[in-house]
Formats: structure tokens, sequence, C-alpha cells
């Protein structure tokens, strides 16, 4: 009696299971994944039926404890398919992370036995001059991979009619290769963001989605081509290895500079959650080799506003206009990675040296030398400031430190895709934040954002609001308490909103400080750069654009230097650049991108109104067209140029 009813059970669970995987819009592999895992009961019934034919033949058994052994064993191989089912869903996960446990136990160490978890260098040497070569296939240059619609990727060759445009298999528009976005006759960049919304369905499965040769990734010779140096090769010691530093020292040691950077952690991760790289930031970032799969890079076509309460579009500005550069999402670690794969791998040119364990407790930026806490004491031609915040070589400027607590804070949460697709509401989310860095507005307390990165697998929810008088942080241990907070605080927004924060299931508490803007970012043989010079709100999406400008400005001013006498005036003309730069960035890097025209008639008082920025798309054309490197050598060529008269 039991027998049969266990194999009621599992029929039907796999009739309520399977139904409800089918319609979801996933890729085809994936879908038959999903409903092959729900139908993994029905193992368990057809070990059930066997088990329950051997029991009738003990009915008959002449030798009770000779027959049973048929029934025993099929009884066992019951049990163990049931508990295969019930945790095949998690077998990935765990070979996943045995993977990672096993990469970071081969990971290369320095000589002082630090560990630096590259996951996709293999065996690289740190700290005593070893390189490593890696050459990419080579690739016709006039060849596309194209993936079609059942994800399968070919290598054709491309008439310049094909690789101006593909088409949709569900939409009759067209879709540019080079910028990601589509059109349909002549109509506005609003009514193409709003009529994509709608679209949201067929853009998870129905594109065809043009990839380059070499995925994404700069040809590693870019950046010397662009910025040719024929100088003598200098001695860079940075301090900090976060994505403004290693940037940083990428850009330099691929202009023919030897690169030294220093950080204080054992085993340098870079925690957070995504990040927008703007088109004044790819820029960068295309010309140094980093490759955009494994990167994780998503497109972010457009900057949207919504309404918290009813989702109605607000604003949308097109932020892929560049179609050499338009703006791409990272999730911070997955950049971070591929960021240090870059510069241990050296790339054509010289191998960036890495040194963990490196805790700096003072620097001599006259000297331009560091000394750490064991003793050691490291010195170069030029010391950058790469530390954050609370920067050691900003410190030793003559130059009060600002730091202050911002007036909101975050809540940070990141979810699978697979999970916002397991639901309706989630789902209508999804579509709205397709290829946008989306905001779901209150006029004027708070806002929830939606972000996707790596490789659209993963979605950053991030719920601002304005601190609370005496309101501390909750510490990440106590999720109930975040969660009641969550609720409370955004209990007024739309139901699918509020849907999506419920989907989280762990969220962080995130403190926001920032700094006044630094008056003098280069003094002596030092520079600072990225959040030591320049510490920002992250409204604006510009923290890791801005450092990714500093990486190509310090390229510039550092290269075709004739003596080392000169690098301190070089310093200054970099530092009064990007200062002019820097303070107007930060000035407007709380201004949510689309509300510039309600900001200048309600707040007179407010740094717009001293701009000449009057709304949203000049806002966009101020911080994404600018280009850092032809804009650095544009400066350093009228500084030289009266010089060379002389």
């Amino acid at each position: 009696m039991s027998a049969g009813f266990n194999i009621f059970l599992d029929l039907l669970m796999v009739a309520f299971a399977v139904p409800r995987v089918l319609p979801l819009k996933l890729p085809r592999l994936q879908k038959t994944g999903l409903i092959a895992i729900a139908s993994l009961s029905s193992l368990v019934v057809i070990s059930s039926v066997v088990r329950l034919i051997r029991i009738s033949t003990l009915n008959t058994s002449k030798d009770l404890p000779w027959d049973s052994y048929d029934f025993t064993t099929w009884s066992s191989i019951e049990v163990n398919i049931g508990l295969f089912c019930a945790t095949a869903p998690a077998i990935r996960p765990a070979v996943r992370a045995m993977k990672d446990a096993l990469r970071m136990n081969s990971s290369p160490t320095t000589s002082q036995g630090a560990r630096f978890p590259t996951s996709m260098s293999g065996g690289l040497e740190l700290e005593d001059g070893g390189a490593f070569n890696e050459t990419p296939p080579a690739v016709p240059a006039n060849s596309r991979y194209w993936i079609t619609k059942k994800g399968r990727v070919t290598d054709r060759e491309l008439s310049d009619a094909d690789s101006s445009k593909c088409v949709l298999d569900s939409v009759s528009t067209t879709r540019s290769p080079e910028s990601g976005r589509t059109r349909s006759g002549t109509e506005s960049d609003g009514e193409m963001g709003e009529r994509r919304v709608k679209q949201g369905a067929q853009s998870h499965s129905g594109w065809k989605v043009p990839v380059s040769p070499n995925n994404g990734s700069g040809h590693i010779d870019d950046l010397l081509n662009t910025i040719p140096n024929t100088s003598i090769p200098l001695n860079i010691l940075i301090i900090g290895a976060g994505l403004a530093g290693l940037s940083a020292a990428i850009t330099l040691s691929q202009t023919g500079h030897d690169v030294t950077v220093l950080e204080q952690s054992e085993s340098k991760r870079e925690a957070g959650y995504m990040i927008v790289m703007g088109s004044n930031a790819m820029r960068v970032i295309n010309k140094i080799g980093v490759d955009a799969r494994k990167a994780g890079t998503v497109d972010v076509d457009f900057i949207e506003r919504r309404d918290y309460k009813t989702l109605e579009l607000l604003s949308s500005l097109d932020v892929a206009k560049d179609p050499k550069a338009p703006a791409k999402s990272y999730y911070r670690p997955d950049l971070h990675n591929e960021l240090k794969r870059v510069a241990l791998l050296g790339l054509g040119c010289k191998a960036v040296k890495l040194v963990l364990d490196a805790k700096v407790v003072s620097v001599d930026i006259n000297n331009a030398s560091a000394t750490l806490a064991d003793g050691r004491v490291f010195k170069g031609d030029v010391l950058i400031g790469a530390d954050g915040e609370r920067s050691i070589v900003k410190s030793s400027f003559s130059e009060p430190d600002c730091i202050q607590q911002a007036p909101f804070k975050i809540l940070r949460s990141l979810v699978p895709t697979s999970v916002f697709l397991s639901d309706e509401r989630t789902r209508r989310v999804l579509d709205l934040s397709h290829n946008r860095f989306l905001m779901f507005c209150h006029p004027t307390n708070s806002l929830v954002s939606v972000l996707i990165g790596r490789n659209n697998d993963l979605i950053d929810i991030e719920c601002g609001y304005r601190r609370r008088k005496g309101e501390r942080a909750i510490d990440v241990s106590d999720q109930a308490a975040i969660r009641a907070r969550l609720l409370e605080t955004f209990k007024e927004y739309h139901r699918d909103i509020r849907c999506a924060i419920e989907m989280a299931t762990v969220t962080t508490d995130w403190e926001v400080w920032k700094c006044k803007p630094q008056k003098h970012l280069a003094q002596g043989k030092a520079v600072l750069t990225g959040d030591a010079a320049h510490s920002m709100e992250p409204t604006t999406g510009q923290g890791g654009s801005q450092g990714l400008e500093d990486a190509g400005a310090l390229a510039v001013f550092l290269s075709n230097i004739g003596s080392k006498d000169e690098i301190p005036h070089r310093l200054e003309l970099l530092a009064k650049m990007r200062g002019e730069r820097t303070a107007k960035v930060v000035a407007l890097s709380g201004v949510r991108l689309g509300e510039e025209e309600i900001i200048r008639k309600n707040y007179p008082r407010h740094a717009i109104n001293r701009s000449s920025i009057k709304n949203g798309v000049e806002h966009i054309a101020f911080l994404y067209d600018y280009d850092v490197i032809e804009e650095s050598k544009k400066t350093l060529r009228a500084a030289e140029t009266p010089r060379a008269s002389l």
C-alpha cells in the first residue's frame, strides 16, 4: 500500500514541476537541463515499481532470507536514487566550488609566501622577474563570430552589407554589430527605448548577437600604437591593487615602464557588486587587452528612470552612441580578475610585479619610496597612490583629509537571473532592465536600481535611501533585520519591485563615504588616482570610469620623458588637467541622470547651476564623450610647444 502511494507522489511531482518549466524564457540547453532535473524523480518511480514487483515474489518464497536479497537491493537503489534526485541541483555549484579551491591551491606565491588568486593566469611568477607569454590564437582580420538563436557560434567571412546589420529572428528591425542597439525606421531614442521594453521577451532568446573575434578585447598593441613611448623606462611604484591601481599598472607597463604594485592584503580579492563603465572608460579598456567574455561584460545601451509606483518611463538616455566604445556593465570581481590576468601575463609587454601582504606604513613623496610594516623599502621614480579614500599617500600631502559620511546609504543584493525568471513579476522587472542601467525613482528620498552583469547571469539590486538620524549599519549576519528595514523603507514601491527585493537571500548594508575633491593631486614625485583622488557618490556610476581615465592620462603624461628631472613637471600637468575634470564629475555625481532640469529649477545653489549642463543628454555627453588619451595629448602638446620654441 505504501509503495503504491509513494509511486503516486513521485508521478505527481513530475506532473507538477515540468509544466512550470516549459513556459520559462530560457535558452534551449538550459531549459532542457531544468526539465531533466525536474524529471529525475521518474527514476525513483522506476525503481519503486521494480521493488514492488520483487516484493510480490516473496509471497511464494520457500526460503525468505535467500530470496529477499533482490528486494533489499532494490530498496537501497530506491533510497539512493531519491537522495541523488534531491541533491542534483547542488552538484554543479559544489563542483564549481571545488574547482575554485583547487585553483586557489595551485595559485602562485610571492617570495614572502603570499598567495594571489589569479583564476585565469596559470603559473605566473610575481616577484622574481619571470614572465608568462600568452599568444592569442590567430583570427582573420575580416571575420566575425555570430551567436545564433540556437546558441551556435559560426565563423564566416562577412561582406560590408552583412557587417552593417543583422536581422532579428522575431522583430522587424536591424541591430548594429558595433553599437549593439536596434532601431526601426526613424524612431527617436525615447521611442526606441520604450519599444525595446515591450520586446523584452524576445530579447533574451531572439536576437543574433555579434561578438568580435577576440571576444571584445582590445588588441595587445593598441595602447602602444596610440601612445608611442621612445624615452627611458621609469620605475613606477603603485600602492593599491584595486581597479584603479591595476588599470594604471597595465597602461604604464604596456607603454614600456617597470611597474611594481604593493597590496596590503594577503590575497587580493575584489569585493563589490556591478559597476558601469561608460564610453569614457571603455576607450581605455578596449586598448589594453581585456577579454570581454572573461570579464563578463553586458551591454548598457540606455540609462532609464521609471516611476517607483507606476513603472512609467520618466527618461531614457542613449549611452551607446559610440560604436567603438559602447558602455558596459561588469561584476566587479570578474573585471578585477581579468585586469589581474592582463597585468601579470604582460601580454606582449612587461609583466607587472605584484607584491602581496605588503602593508605600507610610511611614504616619501619626494623620493617616491614606500616603507612596509616588515621593514622592506621600495623605491621608484614615480609613486602612485591608488589606495582608496583613506590613502596613506594622500595623507602625506600638505592638504587635510576631508572624508565624510554621505547623507544616504545603500542596501545591496545579488540575485541569479534564473531566480528572476521563476516569477512573473520579477520577469517583468528583468525585461525592463535588459541592456539598461535602470532606476526606479522616488521623487525625493529613495531609489531602487537594477543592473545586470556577469554575462547576463547575475542581477545587482541596489536600494538607496536617505539616512535616518542616528541610524547605524546592520551587520550582514543579521539578515532578518536588514530584510525588515528593506520592506519598511520600500513598502510603497510597485509590487514587482518589492518582489524583486524579496528575491534576495543575502543583502549587505553599505555605508557610503565621500571626500571633497583634492586641490592637489600631485606633490613631489607622487600622484593620486582612483578614489584616493576623487571619491564620489555612486549615482552617476562614474567612480570606476574616472579611475580608468586616470590610467589613460598617466600613460600619456609619463611617456616620452627625456630626463627623470621632468617627472615633477609632468605630474603637475597631469594633476591640473585631471583635477579640473574630476572636480566637475564629483560635483555632479549625486545627480540622477535625467533629473538635471528638475534640480536646476528646484535647487538654485546646486553645483549643476554653475555648469553648462542643462539636461540629461548634455550630462551624458559631458561624461561619456570625453576621450582622456586625446585630451591628455592635447594638454601635453600645448604645454610643451612654448618650451620647444625657446
